[in-house]
């Protein structure tokens, strides 16, 4: 048994330096079952992720539909930078801004800014459109930069691509399924819950990687 006077000491070293616990990472739930249970509960906060499309006929664009739907249903607030400006919204969603881009480099410093100001919890960066020459042209140390812009705001950078790009992603998810004809006949509910997702989680300082268009 130790002496009173070290138990004495080791309460007030405690009340003066109290132990620093570790708490779990904040999660943003996308409102889709079936993404948020490969994500572990949601979009990790204050990183990155990557969600990668390679083939048109994945079902990107309707994923997105649905995500800012089911978002809007949480009463969250959602930024889309439309790197090529061609998304279709549904319907009017007075919880999204939609800031239209016409040029990669455009939509990235567009992401940059919202991420710095804080108020808007998920921002999604829609490359998926853009060509692979714009693509190249932003600097590999971006996504670091981006990264870092989102992990002290606590915000969430959810980006779309072909190929990926962003090296400092937490999170990569590459869609693996393959929609047909026959597919587009059902409730986009229901397609979205029949995407194939497959996650990885990237290496700290891995290079990106593209591909030959």
């Amino acid at each position: 048994m130790a002496p009173p006077k070290i138990v004495e000491l080791r309460q007030v070293l405690a009340r003066r330096f109290p132990p620093q616990t570790v708490t779990p990472a904040s999660l943003a739930a996308t409102g889709l079952p079936s993404l948020d249970q490969i994500l572990g509960g949601g979009l990790l906060r204050g990183a990155v992720t990557q969600i990668i499309a390679p083939l048109p006929s994945t079902g990107a664009t309707l994923f997105l539909q649905e995500l800012i739907h089911a978002l809007r249903a949480q009463a969250q607030l959602v930024a889309l930078v439309d790197g090529a400006d061609c998304f279709e919204p549904v319907s009017a969603a007075d919880h999204l801004l939609w800031v239209r881009c016409r040029y990669a480099l455009e939509a990235v410093k567009a992401a940059d800014l919202l991420l710095r100001d804080g108020n808007i919890p998920v921002t999604i960066l829609d490359l998926k459109q853009n060509r692979e020459a714009e693509l190249r042209k932003i600097p590999g140390q971006t996504w670091y930069r981006l990264q870092r812009v989102a992990e002290e705001a606590q915000t969430t950078l959810l980006l779309l691509t072909r190929h990926p790009l962003a090296s400092s992603a937490a999170m990569n998810l590459y869609v693996r399924s393959a929609l047909v004809h026959d597919d587009l006949s059902s409730f986009s509910s229901a397609l979205v819950a029949a995407l194939c997702f497959q996650a990885q989680r990237r290496k700290p300082f891995q290079e990106p990687a593209y591909a030959e268009m």
